[in-house]
């Protein structure tokens, strides 16, 4: 047994008693601040004269596994945030000081149980969108939560690549970006779904297919159809010479049976709310009509050698044209409206008509107009003076032509026969 009391040995008890005091005082561990899921902040006192200090963190109080904290220099401060760790586990700590020569003990141990992870909640919903295409559509969400979150867009179902933040900014939209779209939002405590909500892409009105001119015979049914486009679906006003015309709201318009008072330019305004209304080209409508003769040629009786002149009078949509016949047979250039005979001879007696037409149908015929040349009575042989006997039966005859056939008045020294009216006199 040692005897403390000796002078040696009060020697070697105050050596040691030295060594001990002049070492670095442990630091005092204290309670954890701003402890969430994934982390806390480790508090410790200050120790006087320390430099720095070394801090070891562990699952187990016994610090066998110490989590990238073993002994690390965490600078000169007395505090330490730490992250990254897992919601719902219990942690150890403790720390000591060191100067550049010296290390304390180990601070007495903390342990600090993590809260477990929630899941998200949503505190903005996404709203649903309408935008024109070619424009950026962008879907917001907004979300809290104790750990990290991250973010998954949907649309219709699929996940949208590009969509794995908060906002979904979708640019240069076309009809195929349209559909149903909601955001997973996700944290190590769950998942939570945000509210289902549409993007309706809208696509300005546009004509594809232009109404086309027309032309048709009087009576005839006419229609005017445009091939339009846009979202959503254009309404349709059609006009005619830049007039609305009530009822004509449909991609076709249809007249039934036309009038010559229903040409004229036809148009349509197609819209649909998004952007400026578009107008189509104008359709012209030409209604013809079949040739009519109004005024028939007349047939008339005339002199050989003198002029005769048929006309007709007609009337036609476009402009009729004229074919005179004489006994059904085409005059070789005759084609105006008026026939006009020079020096009539009788080889050109006979029914006269005229063909008109125009296009529009066969054409019509006119009524014959019969010409009738005249000749005045001319003596072929005339009667021969003779002598007779008293009581003697006597006949004298002339031969006369003319047209009409002539008429005979027979005169004695120049006195009229009434009775005497043919070719022979007895």
């Amino acid at each position: 047994k040692r005897d403390w009391s000796s002078d040696v040995c009060s020697s070697d008890l105050q050596a040691a008693v030295l060594v001990v005091t002049a070492g670095l005082p442990a630091p005092l561990a204290l309670a954890p601040t701003q402890v969430s899921a994934t982390g806390f902040t480790a508090n410790w006192s200050a120790v006087a004269g320390a430099t720095g200090y070394d801090l070891e963190v562990s699952l187990s109080p016994e610090f066998s596994e110490t989590l990238g904290y073993n002994n690390l220099g965490v600078g000169e401060t007395p505090g330490r945030v730490l992250t990254g760790l897992s919601p719902g586990r219990t942690y150890y700590y403790r720390v000591a000081a060191h100067d550049a020569t010296r290390v304390s003990p180990f601070s007495n141990v903390i342990a600090v149980t993590l809260p477990p992870a929630e899941a998200p909640v949503i505190t903005v919903q996404p709203v649903a969108l309408t935008v024109v295409s070619g424009n950026t559509a962008v879907l917001t969400v907004a979300a809290t939560s104790t750990t990290p979150l991250t973010y998954q867009w949907n649309r219709n179902g699929t996940p949208v690549a590009t969509g794995t933040q908060a906002s979904l900014s979708l640019p240069a939209v076309t009809p195929a970006d349209g559909g149903t779209y909601a955001v997973v939002v996700t944290n190590l405590g769950g998942s939570v779904v945000s509210n289902r909500v549409s993007l309706t892409v809208n696509v300005p009105a546009a004509i594809a297919t232009q109404p086309a001119g027309q032309t048709v015979v009087r009576g005839q049914g006419a229609s005017f159809t445009v091939v339009a486009s846009g979202s959503p679906a254009p309404t349709y006003q059609w006009k005619k010479s830049g007039v609305d015309i009530a009822g004509a709201t449909g991609a076709t318009y249809a007249i039934l049976a036309t009038e010559v008072t229903d040409e004229g330019t036809y148009t349509v305004v197609v819209a649909n709310g998004v952007g400026q209304a578009v107008t189509s080209t104008g359709a012209v409508l030409t209604v013809n009509l079949p040739p009519a003769i109004s005024v028939q040629p007349q047939g008339r009786s005339v002199l050989a050698g003198a002029s005769a002149s048929l006309s007709v009078t007609a009337t036609g949509k476009p402009s009729v044209s004229y074919q005179w016949l004489k006994d059904g047979v085409a005059l070789s250039g005759e084609t105006g409206a008026t026939l006009t005979l020079t020096a009539v001879q009788l080889g050109q007696e006979g029914s006269y008509a005229v063909r008109v037409s125009n296009g529009v149908g066969p054409g019509v015929i006119s009524a014959g107009a019969v010409i009738n040349v005249l000749y005045p009575p001319e003596i072929a042989s005339p009667p021969r003076s003779q002598t007779i006997t008293v009581g003697d039966a006597v006949t004298l005859s002339v031969v006369a032509t003319g047209k009409p056939a002539p008429a005979f008045q027979w005169r004695r020294n120049g006195d009229r026969k009434s009775t005497r009216l043919n070719s022979s006199h007895v």
